[in-house]
């Protein structure tokens, strides 16, 4: 028996050798547990601080999807107090009240309004004759200043001729008290200023006699022909030394120059081919009245050059301009 084991066992030692070879398996080796951990790393490597809060979503959400408040748009105001204007030559009044036009008076041409006054001019012989008329509003009665001849315009292309209240510079004082014109007397061709004060009350109205005349070196023609007020109660004209001013309210009126004429020289071209080899003339420029203050102390004025000007602001009390700026003006025909 014991040869029979021998054989067994070598025979076993034989068939285990005849296997074939294989390498220990290793476990760290054929796993690529690597890439696992890379991936992983890849997905989850954000830091905490970068996600946005959770109140930005909501801030962008509120300024895109909220509705802004309304604004407190102002409506609309209905005037309360009547409207004066002129349709058809007759002076009329709306009534915002009872939403009515009411006629107060006719025959009314270029209306000048001054708190419960309007003066205005009425042809009374047609193509001839205009009346200048005081009208008091409250009481509807008027006063007849007086009587001119009418203006003639003349179309130079079709050659009709159209009839017009005269040129007569007219004003009134913002209050309604003063009444200020110029006439030129026909004989003389004097220009002379005129104030009058008008006096009304339940009856009327009516125009007390002239309380400041003055006859003006000059013809009283552009750019001559301004009557401003610095104040309620005070008149300013233009002369050729200056500006004056007259205190309405001082009995007896008086006046004073105010602001001097301009020294400043311009070059003024003569027009006849002639004369063309004389060379530019010179001649002071003007200043123009534009706008007082509210106060009466300063006076925006235009000084007039032959092609351009500049805009001055003088204290009436003084003789220089405090302020001055260019600005073109355009030239107009005298």
């Amino acid at each position: 028996m014991r040869p029979k084991s021998s054989l067994l066992f070598i025979f076993l030692i034989g068939l285990i050798g005849c296997l074939p070879t294989q390498e220990p398996v290793a476990v760290t080796r054929p796993m690529v547990v690597t890439e696992m951990p890379t991936e992983v790393s890849v997905s989850t490597a954000v830091p905490p601080t970068q996600t946005p809060p959770p109140t930005a979503t909501q801030i962008v959400a509120a300024t895109v999807t909220n509705t802004p408040l309304p604004t407190n748009t102002p409506e609309p105001a209905w005037p309360t107090t009547p409207i004066l204007f002129v349709r058809d030559g007759a002076l009329q009044r709306w009534l915002p009240q009872t939403n009515e036009v009411e006629i107060l008076v006719d025959g009314v041409n270029y209306p000048i309004y001054a708190s419960d006054i309007v003066v205005f001019f009425r042809e009374t012989k047609p193509q001839e004759e205009y009346a200048l008329i005081v009208f008091h509003i409250p009481t509807r009665t008027e006063v007849e200043l007086l009587r001119q001849p009418a203006g003639e315009i003349r179309n130079a292309l079709t050659g009709e001729t159209r009839y017009v209240p005269p040129e007569t510079p007219i004003t009134v004082s913002e209050n309604g008290r003063w009444l200020a014109y110029v006439l030129q007397d026909e004989e003389t061709g004097i220009f002379t200023l005129s104030v009058q004060e008008i006096q009304t009350s339940t009856q009327g109205v009516a125009l007390s006699q002239v309380i400041f005349s003055r006859e003006l070196p000059m013809r009283f023609k552009w750019p001559y022909a301004f009557l401003t007020w610095p104040t309620a109660n005070e008149l300013s004209w233009m002369e050729p030394d200056g500006i004056w001013i007259a205190k309405l309210d001082e009995m007896p009126v008086t006046s004073e120059l105010a602001i001097l004429a301009s020294t400043n020289m311009a070059p003024v071209y003569l027009m006849d081919p002639a004369k063309q080899d004389q060379g530019p003339q010179w001649a002071a420029t003007t200043y123009i009245p534009s706008r007082w203050s509210p106060d009466g102390r300063f006076l925006l004025a235009i000084e007039r050059f032959p092609s351009e000007g500049q805009s001055h602001v003088f204290k009436s009390s003084n003789v220089v301009p405090t302020i001055s700026s260019n600005c073109p003006i355009r030239q107009l025909a005298n």
